[in-house]
């Protein structure tokens, strides 16, 4: 191999290697961040939700987040987030949730409207902070879900909704490293080509909602296996 100014070949190509292969480590020990649908379906002018939802690996753990959620205005319109896990409950209040700061704010550019969810352990009290870390270092869950968002399907559109994460910090206050997935809205005669920027999961926008009972088990369906069934494949 050719030598560059006095580095040979070989000696290019050993860092270039050994930086593929950190880049690979960084990446395989990130946290994963996604938007997960609870339903398949979503109808046309009906409420739909979305999980904002998070894997760490097992030596981490998280004492605050800060996530904007980005999607079309034009496609879909904001109705409300819950901060918490409907199950495990919230897994960053796991002594009370009157030790933390919750924040959601709406805003938008260039096209896009954004909705970030911020929660952090309030520092005025250290010996609250010093209990509630402890709860967290040892109870936190590794996957679990950081807030569910609900929307109006507002037009036969196809959009995504997409997480951009701002920060997730550790215990020791430091930022994690992290990856992020979104998922597509497709109108019901629309067949996906392979997904938008977002990549991740589809809902499909129809103008018939399923019955109650099919609306449930698409519920359970959803939450339970299609998030495990990513994870496996990751």
């Amino acid at each position: 191999m050719k030598d560059i100014e006095g580095v040979s070949g070989r000696s290019v190509l050993a860092a270039w290697l050994a930086g593929l292969v950190l880049l690979a480590a960084t990446a395989a020990s990130a946290a994963h961040v996604s938007i997960d649908p609870l339903f398949t379906r979503a109808g046309l002018h009906w409420q739909f939700e979305v999980a904002l939802n998070v894997q760490l690996e097992p030596t981490e753990d998280i004492r605050a987040f800060n996530v904007a959620v980005h999607y079309d205005p034009s496609v879909v319109s904001f109705a409300d987030v819950e901060i918490g896990d409907p199950i495990l409950g919230n897994q960053l209040e796991l002594t009370g949730p009157s030790r933390f700061t919750e924040y959601v704010a709406q805003g938008g550019c260039c096209g896009y409207a954004s909705v970030t969810i911020f929660d952090t352990i309030e520092e005025s009290d250290s010996v609250a902070r010093a209990l509630e870390l402890d709860a967290i270092e040892s109870s936190q869950a590794d996957q679990f879900t950081l807030a569910t968002l609900r929307f109006y399907a507002d037009e036969m559109e196809t959009s995504e909704i997409v997480p951009q994460v701002y920060g997730l910090s550790g215990l020791d206050g430091q930022l994690l490293p992290t990856t992020s997935e979104g998922l597509m809205l497709y109108s019901e005669d629309e067949v996906p080509l392979g997904g938008g920027s977002g990549g991740g999961d589809e809902v499909f926008i129809t103008t018939e909602m399923p019955e109650p009972q099919s609306a449930l088990l698409f519920s359970v369906a959803i939450a339970a296996g299609a998030w495990r069934a990513r994870r496996r494949r990751s």
